[in-house]
């Protein structure tokens, strides 16, 4: 781990819901109840993920080129952003985890443990 963040590609938005949060005994109507959603792009796997899924994060390595995508996003950062996102990195490394790990409520404390995967033994 080299302290840098890990940045994620993604959309972002709020949507009235249609919906008023709490109305006060006066019978003024509160304000509006928004959902708040997030989405997280993917591209390609890079070669050492491929065995795993097909599809990996779009992972922006280069904080620099984030923050120019954030202030001023351009066709040809787009471009640059792609050719980098589904490159092999070496600071690139996974393990396998709890299969509670597929629910998206879990919150254990072993969330990051890695696990030891038996293999079955061969039929053929």
């Amino acid at each position: 781990h080299d302290g840098r963040p890990l940045l994620l590609a993604g959309l972002w938005t709020s949507v009235h819901t249609g919906k008023q949060k709490g109305t006060s005994a006066s019978g003024d109507v509160g304000e509006p109840e928004m959902l708040h959603t997030f989405t997280v792009l993917t591209t390609n796997a890079c070669p050492k993920l491929r065995w795993l899924h097909h599809r990996m994060p779009v992972i922006l390595w280069d904080v620099a080129l984030a923050l120019d995508w954030m202030r001023c996003p351009s066709p040809k950062l787009l471009m640059e952003i792609d050719r980098v996102a589904g490159k092999d990195r070496p600071g690139l490394a996974w393990h396998p985890v709890t299969k509670r790990m597929n629910d998206s409520r879990y919150r254990g404390l072993d969330c990051r443990t890695a696990i030891k995967v038996e293999r079955a033994p061969s039929v053929a």
